[in-house]
């Protein structure tokens, strides 16, 4: 999972700032790359034209209790061509009626290249699929009806793209609303823009004041006119009842009829209805209650939201639903009925009929199977019930061999199991909560989740999901296309360490490369003959005079011979580091057990007398260059004893351990002087020491010297320490394989 900092920097580089929409994320890195994967997807890589998206924005955030939205993206309105009295035009315009969507549809049908490309929006075609799109926002009786109306002039395709953007609008709305405190003061698109919008056109700062009882006021003259809409139908209903019965019954042959007296709670059910609900022939008489008994428990909140819908509003009732036997069989009813009222507007009787659709359901659902394998063959289909995300979740009713190839299962040891059987201990919480939410609001949605094979191993998916419906609307079944995309995202995991590992090798050679080849030049040509000078008249004068001096002078005289040394010591390890980032590295098999064992013995001599406890575990094989090894355990071992020099009882460990995926970790730990772990990154560094003192001799290049060896042999290095408890030294190489 990418840090907070990581999406920060993508947002930044997408936007050219972090919007303040963000902040309340960032503590939460799962949250905010579920904000920034819905925003790009939805909105930053949506096809729908910049000017479309910013001013339906615009407009819909009126509807958001902070105006955050609404004014940060009708600052974005400026640069795209409009005058401030534009915007002011555009936010204060009231909804669309539905007699004004019905003749933006009719004229958007009538265009039969919208299936290929959306119009542009400042053409009569672009605004009236913004105002169509307005009504289907606002979730008006008629949505419904509308929303399949505009997805088939539209095509799938450019239908997707519209929902998927006012599905954002609304995530952004309860975002927002939910963290009040996010202030468009601080966005950078309100401070270049929303200045000179209000210079221009002073109303808009009345406007952004008080749009909230403005937007108020025009929904509720909307209310008004959808009850007297209401109430005219009901009149014309009426008025043409004794039509409705005779269409009804002429529809009734060979169909059963039923007459529900909704005062006194009384529904008799005609002969024909018999064999269908599975009561006695004769006519039945029964109760509204009774007759849900008959209903299969899943389609009774279907029909109790037909009949309210019928009963508030005065249209047909029509609904199919389930019938479930005595004997465990299962009826589709398809039902169709009227609602009468009295001269007070007072429900009084519906009258309808009913038959068995069985058949026809069996037939459209094989028929909707089919077409969804002869479309899909190419990735995996899985098809499940119309049932909520929860538990125990909708039931597979049929997979194609995609599926089957992609997951090794069978078709018969998944149909009737929940699509759960596919997730595991890694299948990330955020995805299966984006798909949650779309699904319970009946979306489509695309996320990309990890699911697992038969075998457990990992699959990575790219997921579609989206929801079937029937002609009236309701739906029956959801409908997955999965790709696997382990494969990309393996290679995408590659390509950023690669990335990662390659920015940093770039940067340390970059810099040191550039001041240590000439450096180790100078030392090489200038400073090893007058040191050779010093050490050898030192020398000379330790075994001439040395007897014939003072104390004092012979004090001085031993200090030049050690700091003559210690200077030889730097001018060694720089070119030893320098020849580590050229010398051609060998590929052979090392025993690091071996080496380490060698190495200790080696030191031997300078720990003659002190007490140390060596616990060396067994140490794997290793490929690599073995002198190159070799000095990096000379140098953790020589630190190791170094700063446990204090110790009464000196403790050194050596081990290792698995470690991210194909590498092998190893460590030195010793219980020495120990470092504070805000220096830690300092460590690795030349000429870094957070011990310089008399008592710690060194130069400051030794683990920069095993940082550039082991990152040559494609590892890593880092460390751990407490002050006066010792530390811990880490540094990883690739596993060995055999073969």
């Amino acid at each position: 999972m990418r840090t907070t900092q990581q999406i920060k920097a993508e947002i930044q580089e997408k936007f050219g700032f972090v919007p303040p929409f963000f902040e309340p994320a960032v503590q939460a890195p799962q949250v905010l790359e579920n904000l920034w994967q819905q925003t790009l997807s939805a909105y930053v890589h949506n096809p729908l034209s910049s000017l479309f998206k910013e001013k339906l924005n615009a407009y819909l955030s009126r509807f958001c209790a902070v105006p955050y939205c609404m004014i940060c993206h009708s600052c974005v309105l400026r640069p795209l061509g409009m005058t401030a009295q534009e915007v002011l035009e555009l936010l204060e315009s009231p909804p669309p009626t539905a007699a004004d969507i019905e003749n933006h549809l009719g004229l958007l049908a009538a265009q039969p290249d919208l299936l290929t490309a959306l119009p542009e929006l400042n053409s009569a075609l672009g605004e009236s699929l913004f105002y169509c799109t307005i009504y289907i926002f606002l979730e008006t009786d008629q949505s419904q009806q509308y929303r399949a109306e505009l997805r088939r002039i539209l095509g799938a395709v450019n239908y997707q793209h519209l929902v998927a953007y006012v599905a954002y609008i609304k995530t952004c709305h309860t975002w927002i609303e939910a963290h009040p405190e996010i202030s468009y003061e601080a966005d950078k698109r309100a401070v270049e823009h929303l200045g000179s919008l209000l210079e221009q056109e002073p109303y808009l700062a009345d406007f952004f004041s008080n749009y909230t009882e403005r937007v108020g006021r025009q929904q509720q003259s909307r209310a008004s006119q959808l009850i007297q809409l209401a109430e005219r139908k009901r009149n014309e209903e009426v008025l043409h009842s004794s039509e409705a019965r005779l269409r009804l019954a002429l529809e009734a042959a060979q169909m059963g009829t039923w007459d529900w007296d909704i005062l006194t709670n009384n529904i008799v059910f005609s002969d024909q209805l018999a064999p269908i609900f599975g009561f006695p022939p004769g006519s039945y008489h029964s109760t509204y209650e009774d007759f849900l008994n008959f209903v299969h428990p899943k389609d009774r909140k279907r029909i109790a939201q037909a009949v309210t819908l019928t009963l508030e509003n005065g249209s047909d009732y029509e609904v199919e639903f389930r019938v479930l036997l005595a004997d465990g069989t299962v009826h589709w009813v398809g039902s169709k009925g009227q609602v009468y009222y009295d001269k007070t507007g007072r429900a009084m009787r519906m009258v309808g009929v009913a038959m068995d659709i069985t058949e026809r359901k069996q037939a459209e659902e094989q028929l909707g199977l089919l077409n969804s394998v002869v479309v899909n063959a190419k990735d995996a289909v899985l098809i499940t019930e119309a049932e909520p995300f929860d538990e125990p979740g909708p039931r597979i009713l049929y997979v194609n061999e995609a599926f089957t190839d992609m997951t090794g299962y069978s078709m018969e040891e998944v149909l009737g199991k929940t699509p759960r059987i596919l997730q595991g201990p890694k299948t990330q919480r955020v995805a299966l909560d984006q798909i949650r939410a779309a699904l319970t609001a009946w979306q489509p949605v695309r996320v990309e989740v990890l699911n697992y094979h038969k075998d457990g191993s990992e699959i990575w998916v790219d997921l579609s999901i989206a929801p079937v419906a029937d002609k009236t609307g309701w739906y029956t079944h959801w409908i997955s296309i999965q790709r696997d995309v382990t494969e990309q995202k393996q290679v995408e995991a590659e390509i950023c360490n690669l990335n990662q590992e390659l920015r940093q090798n770039v940067a340390e050679l970059a810099v040191v490369n550039q001041e240590l080849e000439a450096f180790s030049y100078s030392v090489s040509h200038d400073l090893r003959a007058p040191l050779r000078h010093i050490n050898g008249f030192t020398d000379l004068l330790q075994k001439k005079v040395a007897s014939t001096l003072d104390e004092k002078n012979r004090r001085y005289l031993k200090t030049i011979s050690e700091s003559a040394k210690r200077m030889g010591n730097l001018i060694d390890d720089l070119l030893a580091f320098s020849r580590m980032g050229r010398t051609e590295m060998l590929n052979t098999r090392v025993s690091l057990e071996q080496l380490v064992r060698e190495v200790q013995q080696d030191l031997q001599p300078d720990v003659e007398g002190r007490d140390i406890v060596w616990e060396i575990d067994p140490l794997p094989e290793v490929q690599g260059d073995s002198s190159m090894l070799r000095l990096v355990i000379v140098n953790l071992i020589a630190n190791a004893v170094k700063y446990t020099r204090t110790r009464v009882k000196a403790q050194i460990k050596i081990g290792c351990f698995p470690g991210q995926q194909d590498e092998m970790v190893f460590f030195m730990r010793d219980n020495g002087v120990g470092f504070d772990m805000q220096y830690a990154n300092k460590l690795f560094g030349v000429f870094q020491r957070l011990h310089c003192t008399e008592e710690f001799e060194g130069t400051g290049i030794g683990l920069a010297t095993i940082r550039r060896i082991i990152h040559r042999h494609g590892g890593r290095t880092w460390a751990e320490g407490v002050v006066e408890e010792g530390a811990t030294f880490y540094f990883s190489l690739p596993k060995s394989h055999e073969g």
